[in-house]
């Protein structure tokens, strides 16, 4: 009879402590991921709220509040299977909607194809691991040691001899089995771009091709600080449209610092594969799994520099007034929006 009973008891109380424990699991990452989304709401109201300021209005305590308004909060573990796939997803829902539907009238780049077949389309974006991709192309078809400077080799350099050759980025490519593309934190391209075509050779990039604007300083002096650099730019964007954030601006800039979006045709293209550059390792593995690509990993960071590469984001972009600050981010609006990074996070020390 006590046996009965205990047993009767057993099956009674353990399914009871086993639902109350799975409640309380529950209630606590219910907290978690409410108070995480509650502090980024915050902060991306301050930056509406600093976005639609005026130059005069906006004060460096607009950004202190979105800064401190997204609190350290733990992330799960990276899984870049899952992460290119949703990445994938979220372009291809916003490729149904106004203006993303229609493509604008800009001077879209190039892409790398197979030759043979319909296996692969790769559509390069300057500073977002063009360099790396350069290589494994060339290593995957056996012909790496034809090229004795990948950092120089570019649109026109003789890519039938990996196999590839080059098409324009227009009209649908989806007939392409693996359409493959790698993008990067707009903010991070740009201080890139600076670093590779302003600090290095004295700056020899953007007085010889007069670009974003002309130089008049000789060497040894600098070319141009970041705030004239991206002045610059935003300055030859807004020839094409007064309003930044339409999208379309800026499809005529250096494709150095081109809105990704406008040098590859996100919609059109339908890309499966695509990875971030913070993420290299992990998407870059996952993109040969994918690919079958006869080669190893293999990083390329020939164009950094000392003098950019350990200084965290926010030094450069506290350079900027705020007003300055919000036409980049209009800039780059699409790029923050269809490629998924979050402007406010992105600052963040």
């Amino acid at each position: 009879m006590s046996r009965f009973k205990g047993s009767y008891i057993c099956r009674i109380l353990l399914p009871l402590a086993l639902f109350w424990l799975v409640m309380l699991l529950f209630q606590r990452n219910y907290k978690f991921e409410r108070n995480k989304d509650e502090s980024i709401k915050l902060g991306r109201q301050h930056l509406h709220k600093f976005n639609s300021k005026s130059t005069t209005e906006a004060t460096s305590l607009d950004l202190m509040l979105i800064m401190k308004s997204v609190g350290s909060t733990k992330t799960p573990k990276y899984n870049a299977t899952q992460a290119m796939l949703e990445r994938s997803r979220a372009v291809q829902r916003f490729c149904y909607e106004r203006p993303y539907n229609k493509p604008p009238r800009v001077s879209y780049g190039k892409s790398l194809v197979s030759m043979k077949g319909e296996r692969l389309l790769y559509c390069p974006i300057p500073k977002a691991g063009w360099s790396t991709w350069k290589r494994l192309l060339y290593r995957d078809a056996g012909v790496e040691h034809l090229v004795k400077d990948f950092a120089h080799l570019g649109y026109e350099s003789e890519w039938h001899k990996a196999g590839l050759k080059l098409i324009n980025n227009k009209g649908v490519t989806t007939n392409f089995q693996h359409r493959v593309v790698f993008v990067r934190n707009p903010y991070e391209r740009l201080v890139s771009a600076y670093s590779d075509k302003v600090l290095k050779n004295q700056g020899n990039y953007v007085r010889v091709m007069k670009t974003p604007c002309r130089v008049t300083n000789q060497p040894p002096a600098l070319a141009l600080t970041f705030q004239q650099f991206v002045q610059c730019i935003v300055q030859n964007a807004k020839r094409h449209s007064k309003d930044l954030s339409v999208f379309g601006t800026g499809g005529f800039l250096d494709f150095h610092w081109k809105p990704q979006t406008l040098g590859c045709q996100f919609c059109q293209s339908n890309f499966n594969i695509i990875g971030h550059l913070e993420h290299m390792d992990e998407d870059l593995t996952e993109a040969l799994k994918v690919l079958h690509m006869n080669t190893t990993l293999v990083k390329d960071n020939v164009s950094s520099t000392n003098k950019t590469k350990d200084l965290p984001l926010s030094y450069w972009y506290n350079q900027l007034d705020t007003g300055l600050l919000s036409e980049i981010t209009q800039l780059y609006s699409h790029d923050f929006k269809l490629l998924g990074y979050d402007p406010v996070t992105s600052l963040l020390p």
